[in-house]
């Protein structure tokens, strides 16, 4: 899918000069991050604003606004903007401007990774179940804010959903959470064992969902060229 190289442009424009931005190819776009999070991108000549949930139901309420949705199933935080909704360069600053607010609240804070375990280092089942995801390996200080925004704070929460339905919900809230790696981290941290020590067989499980969702969100299908490494 094409993406509108003027818009593309006037985006530029618009970050110039601010810290901690990159492009990346995304949804058949082009995905503007802010440090590792998706900020605001193109899709044809649709303009991508990652609001949150709340300012994104209040820029719902303009007519040149409506959900994000590939599937049917809108990503949460996330709107399009039609042309006639940033026709201006200043509304286009107001837009991404939001947009910057309320992703640069998700971007990497520091914390202590050196008493975190995996959940068969935990005495009993009962205490496992509510143990807090910021004790356990594989959530560190990038991931944790996502699963908190998400409502899922201990472990007994994820073994209720199972992995993939953990990861289809990380990724309707994340899409740049859609990679294998992400997906072996909830493996690892479900069967109670580091990332590096996950079965072939579970990576492939992993590999898999993550070429079906791509499917299902129009992207193309990876490849499997090299061995994952860890991001």
């Amino acid at each position: 899918m094409a993406y509108d190289e003027k818009l593309a442009e006037r985006i530029r424009r618009t970050i110039q000069g601010k810290s901690g931005f990159s492009e990346k190819r995304m949804f058949g776009g082009l995905a503007f991050m802010l440090g590792d999070k998706m900020c605001c991108g193109v899709i044809a000549d649709r303009l991508v604003a990652r609001l949150g949930p709340k300012q994104s139901e209040v820029a719902l309420k303009n007519i040149h606004v409506s959900p994000m949705d590939f599937t049917g199933r809108p990503l949460k935080g996330y709107v399009y903007i039609g042309s006639l909704g940033f026709k201006s360069d200043a509304i286009l600053n107001t837009w991404i401007q939001q947009a910057i607010a309320f992703t640069s609240t998700l971007v990497r804070k520091s914390g202590n990774r050196s008493k975190r375990k995996t959940i068969s280092q935990i005495d009993s089942p009962e205490t496992a179940r509510v143990t807090p995801l910021s004790k356990l390996v594989n959530f560190g200080p990038v991931i944790l804010p996502e699963f908190k925004a998400m409502g899922l704070t201990t472990y007994g929460q994820l073994e209720d959903l199972g992995w993939e339905a953990v990861c289809r919900k990380w990724v309707e809230n994340f899409p740049e959470r859609l990679n294998t790696n992400a997906f072996i981290g909830v493996i690892a941290t479900l069967e109670g064992i580091s990332w590096t020590k996950v079965s072939a067989s579970d990576k492939a499980k992993a590999r898999g969902l993550v070429n079906k969702l791509r499917q299902e969100y129009g992207m193309p299908i990876a490849r499997n060229k090299h061995k994952a490494h860890r991001d």
